[in-house]
C-alpha cells in the first residue's frame, strides 16, 4: 500500500483534496509500520499544502503530527534509554524524558489541535501524557 501512495503522489501536480488525502495516509501508515522520520516527512508535505491558520479541520492535522512526535519520544526515552521507570504513571523520576524536543513539539500539537476542538477528550489525555512526559503534570497543564 505504502508503494502505490507514493506512486500515485509522484503524479499529483497539484495537491488535490485526493492527493492531500493520500498523503496523509502514507503518513500514517509509515507511522503504523515504525517508519517515524519518513512518516513525519509526509505528514510535513501534507500540511505545507494547508493553511492551518484557516482550515476548519486543522485539529486533524495537528493531532496526525503530535501522534507521530509523541511516538519519537516514546522510542527516544523509553526505548532507546530504557530504565525501571519507563512507562508507569504518573511518569516520574527517570521515566520523565531526557530528551525532550519530540515531546516538546507534540505539547505544541496537541495545544494547537485543543484551541480547534477543546472537546477534543483523545488530545485532551494525550496532552496529559506529554506534560507527564516532561515532568509538569499537574502544575503546568492549562484548565
Amino acid at each position: 500500500m505504502i508503494h502505490k501512495t507514493r506512486e500515485e503522489l509522484q503524479t499529483a501536480t497539484i495537491p488535490s483534496r485526493e492527493s492531500l488525502g493520500l498523503q496523509m495516509r502514507l503518513g500514517q501508515a509509515l507511522l503504523k509500520a515504525g517508519e517515524l522520520d519518513a512518516a513525519l516527512a509526509e505528514v510535513e508535505k501534507a500540511i505545507s499544502w494547508v493553511d492551518l491558520e484557516t482550515r476548519p479541520d486543522a485539529a486533524f492535522f495537528h493531532r496526525a503530527r503530535g501522534l507521530i512526535h509523541l511516538r519519537q519520544a516514546e522510542v527516544q526515552n523509553f526505548i532507546q534509554l530504557h530504565n525501571a521507570q519507563c512507562c508507569i504513571f504518573p511518569l516520574r523520576g527517570e521515566g520523565v524524558h531526557s530528551r525532550r524536543e519530540p515531546a516538546l513539539r507534540a505539547r505544541d500539537d496537541y495545544l494547537a489541535a485543543l484551541a480547534i476542538e477543546p472537546g477534543n477528550l483523545l488530545d485532551r489525555w494525550l496532552l496529559n501524557i506529554v506534560y507527564m512526559a516532561l515532568g509538569e503534570y499537574p502544575d503546568d497543564v492549562p484548565d
